[in-house]
């Protein structure tokens, strides 16, 4: 019986131990909850009937950010995207797009690639010596990846990177990793056969491919390289595609062709390539679209690309690569889609242009704050000084001074006061 006893207590006690670190263990993760929830101290509200606004403090790996979300619902507000002017030799600042659209709420889009007028890449360190504003320089921002705006491609980029892409009539919203191909689809007019080549890109000044094609959306004429050959197809005129040697015009100015509405121009690196073009017609770009789901991008009606990215299924895609972009405390700018529906726009950091390395978090921590926000799926935008916050016809995220309140000089003016960058393209809220 006293063996029976001690043995009761026995089991007894280690009941209660086994109770104990489960009491501790489900505070700990309470305290944990807890403290997530508190991470986020609000400054800032606003509700704009299917627009929530919030400005936070965030706390994250001991660190302090200021947070900047726009949770919109997409059956109550149109999502879409604007390219600057319309124009792929132009650029703009977020706030001035979303003035001329009437938008109530604006961000900034997807990564560019800057060029002078002459197509010439532009350094980072000649944009930091000039200001960045093209009212003093003006540069090209011509997307660095894929860009689509209302079925209409204004870049693509063969390689496989981050997107996302919306549908407006089914408000399906989409975020993975994509390709996508130009096709140049042509007849043979000899064998009567319709043949394809796959492009290199569209609309790039890069001229390391061996194929991109132009289209009319461009307003000013392209400048072209001293190597290489042209194709030039008008649609008016089918049966007619002429050939340019680009090595035998001496001239620079003469090797600036402006695209008209009916036209494609195709740049040829070697001319092995383009003497099968010699008698061709009906010359269409097609587009394929490859993912890594089974969901048909060809539907949306909008993408634009990002990196990286996120969060997927919940989880965040780390690791991510050990370099400067991802590690370096940037501002940034991010899509995602929460469990709700709404889809959640968010900004972290000033984007001060002189100050944006300091002001912002690696993507790593980025990725954690968008996962407590309650990000299902997540894509990180442009960032840096591009990252922009737009709302009720003011930028929240920075501030532009103006020129008579600041007391700098017209150079000083324009390379810190105004801290707003031209970019490419501009996401938009109506």
């Amino acid at each position: 019986m006293c063996i029976y006893s001690k043995f009761l207590q026995m089991i007894v006690k280690k009941f209660q131990i086994i109770l104990f670190i489960l009491i501790v263990i489900t505070s700990c993760a309470d305290s944990e909850l807890h403290s997530n929830k508190n991470s986020f101290s609000e400054l800032y509200y606003s509700d704009q009937n299917g627009v929530h606004i919030l400005s936070e403090a965030a706390k994250q790996g001991g660190n302090k950010y200021l947070i900047w979300t726009a949770e919109v619902n997409p059956y109550k507000r149109s999502i879409s995207i604007v390219r600057a002017e319309q124009d792929l030799s132009r650029s703009q600042k977020v706030s001035v797009v979303a003035n001329s659209e009437n938008a109530i709420f604006a961000i900034n889009g997807g990564f560019f690639k800057i060029f002078d007028e002459e197509s010439h890449l532009l350094p980072n360190k000649y944009l930091q010596k000039s200001g960045i504003n093209p009212n003093i320089f003006p540069y090209y921002a011509l997307p660095k990846k894929t860009l689509k705006i209302n079925n209409t491609w204004y870049g693509t980029n063969a390689t496989w990177h981050s997107a996302v892409g919306w549908n407006i009539s089914e408000n399906k919203f989409l975020m993975d990793e994509i390709s996508v191909t130009p096709v140049l689809t042509f007849t043979n007019n000899i064998n009567r056969r319709k043949k394809t080549l796959k492009l290199s890109a569209i609309n790039s000044l890069s001229f390391k491919y061996p194929y991109i094609a132009y289209t009319n959306l461009w307003k000013k004429p392209i400048q072209f390289p001293n190597f290489g050959f042209l194709l030039l197809w008008n649609k008016e005129n089918d049966h007619k595609a002429k050939i340019i040697n680009l090595s035998e015009i001496e001239k620079k100015e003469e090797r600036k062709f402006k695209i008209n509405n009916n036209e494609i121009i195709v740049f040829f690196k070697n001319l092995t390539d383009i003497i099968k073009f010699s008698d061709v017609s009906g010359l269409q770009i097609d587009y394929s679209i490859k993912s890594n789901s089974k969901e048909d991008w060809n539907k949306m009606d909008f993408i634009v690309a990002g990196n990286p990215l996120l969060i997927k299924d919940g989880q965040i895609q780390s690791p991510f690569p050990n370099k400067n972009f991802y590690v370096q405390k940037f501002a940034r700018s991010a899509m995602c889609k929460l469990k709700n529906g709404n889809i959640l726009f968010a900004t972290l950091g000033k984007g001060d242009i002189t100050e944006n390395v300091k002001d912002g978090a690696s993507i790593q921590i980025w990725a954690e704050i968008l996962q407590q926000k309650g990000c299902k799926v997540a894509i990180n935008l442009d960032g840096g000084g591009s990252s922009a916050f737009y709302y009720d016809k003011e930028l929240k995220n920075k501030v532009n001074t103006t020129k008579e309140k600041s007391g700098y000089s017209d150079f000083d003016y324009y390379k810190i006061v105004t801290q707003e960058r031209f970019i490419s393209d501009v996401i938009i809220v109506k």
